[in-house]
């Protein structure tokens, strides 16, 4: 049968948490069920962790090539918790964590924070004028273990008659009725009765071409510009000893802006990450079995922009900031020492060595932050790490922490679905951080449950036996 004649039950576009979740269990409630996959990117090696082109894209999506960190909490990672019970997201969260660690080897160590060393760092937090200190459960596999582990799945989802077609960009989705038309790059067309769509952060453009064509209700999800923190680990040890990742929230008193820190990575490394053609940063940090580590801790310090109504692209405004750094960065990103920083003055070669701190990324160019981004955002993280970051941690002085830039994470526009996932458009379901409802692996992974349900249910689930072929 040519390849442009054969019919799927299913069609999901993107091979991230959301498509992979999906895609398993469908698998498990419908063992019969004619799948495809399309992913834009490759199988990605080993050896490809330090290429900043391949971060967003290829299988596994972008959670495989970062920090690999399952964070157990509706408090980060998306915004399920407004469309779902409270019940229900235990319930999905559990399970989500049961099907990663049937691929995991290693099984990844839950870090669960004392509740009593934990409520004395908040309490320290509020005393410093933080916002909130939040805290949660994470399973942390590290940027090593995450491979394999999405890697595993790949095999396990093969070995059970999904087909998967990598290097395949999706273009066009139109409605047959009965079936959509499906539409790629090299102009060859399939056919499927569903579409999930389940592309991440590197395809944002895309998803909202598709919402647009359907006439899709969509709304704008807001922005986060900010930079990476690079210092001694040691510096940051009291909280990350408690809490793999804690999130320290502040409102500034200046202009009433919310900062974050966000993917703290302890003994990590700052990397590289390609997106829209721009080079950004993003941390990461592997398994403990692994025996790689840094001297360093890094993270991120974000903050939050919704626009008003009269700008409704804040892509492409975080865009053009990524590309300023890059153009002052020589075609790479900036590097600045903290003291450098506060003094509004541009980093050189020398100071960068004689600081505390060796940097993780050697490519960054030593420059000034304060070049890149806007008075707002530049005015909001030196009042975050000047007062309220230095009370909590004050061995964190200008002479031991580096600060890289820029670091911004892009928000799909947050395409309106039901509780299943489903939009008005029936049989196409928006899942994943494209869909603009998560943000990480775990909540994308439990949309791609939760459409997997529904659409065995609704769809698929009395359809006849069909041979495995």
């Amino acid at each position: 049968m040519d390849i442009a004649e054969k019919k799927y039950d299913v069609a999901i576009i993107g091979s991230g948490p959301a498509g992979m979740s999906a895609a398993l269990e469908i698998k498990k409630l419908k063992s019969d069920a004619k799948i495809v996959i399309f992913e834009q990117g490759k199988i990605r090696l080993t050896a490809d962790r330090g290429n900043a082109e391949h971060s967003t894209r290829g299988w596994g999506g972008a959670g495989a090539f970062s920090d690999g960190k399952l964070n157990l909490t509706w408090d980060s990672g998306g915004q399920l918790i407004e469309v779902i019970p409270r019940e229900k997201f235990k319930e999905l969260m559990r399970y989500v964590d049961e099907q990663y660690l049937a691929f995991d080897d290693n099984k990844g160590p839950l870090k669960i924070p004392s509740a009593k060393k934990a409520k004395k760092l908040r309490d320290e937090a509020w005393a410093a004028g933080f916002k909130d200190f939040i805290y949660y459960p994470t399973r942390h596999w590290g940027t090593d273990a995450a491979y394999f582990i999405v890697e595993k799945i790949r095999q396990h989802l093969l070995n059970h008659g999904v087909e998967i077609f990598l290097e395949t960009k999706i273009t066009d989705l139109k409605d047959l009725g009965e079936e959509f038309s499906i539409w790629s790059e090299a102009h060859r067309e399939f056919k499927s009765r569903v579409v999930i769509m389940a592309g991440g952060r590197g395809s944002n453009e895309q998803t909202s071409k598709i919402a647009e064509t359907f006439g899709l209700e969509v709304q704008d999800n807001g922005i986060d510009i900010g930079v990476r923190i690079e210092t001694l680990a040691g510096c940051f040890e009291k909280f990350t000893d408690v809490v793999q990742s804690p999130k320290l929230v502040y409102r500034t008193n200046r202009n009433d802006k919310e900062v974050r820190t966000f993917c703290v990575c302890p003994y990590g490394f700052v990397k590289l990450e390609l997106s829209y053609g721009i080079l950004t940063v993003n941390g990461e940090s592997y398994s403990e079995s692994s025996g790689i580590k840094s001297k360093n801790t890094n993270f991120a310090v974000l903050v939050h922009e919704k626009f008003d109504d009269s700008f409704h692209d804040p892509i492409g405004y975080g865009n053009k900031i990524a590309s300023l750094a890059n153009h002052l960065g020589r075609g790479l990103v900036i590097v600045q020492t903290l003291s450098d920083f506060l003094k509004g003055r541009r980093s050189t070669e020398k100071r960068i060595q004689e600081s505390a701190v060796r940097p993780t990324l050697k490519e960054a160019i030593p420059g000034s932050i304060g070049s890149v981004l806007p008075y707002d955002f530049m005015a909001a993280i030196e009042e975050f790490l000047k007062e309220p970051l230095r009370k909590v941690a004050p061995a964190m002085n200008p002479n031991n922490v580096l600060i890289y830039g820029g670091e911004v994470k892009q928000y799909a526009k947050k395409i309106m679905v039901n509780e299943n996932c489903e939009s008005a458009q029936k049989r196409l379901y928006f899942v994943g951080d494209g869909g603009g409802y998560t943000r990480g692996i775990m909540q994308a992974s439990m949309q791609g449950i939760i459409s997997g349900r529904h659409i065995t249910e609704e769809y698929i689930g009395n359809l006849p036996l069909k041979p495995n072929t």
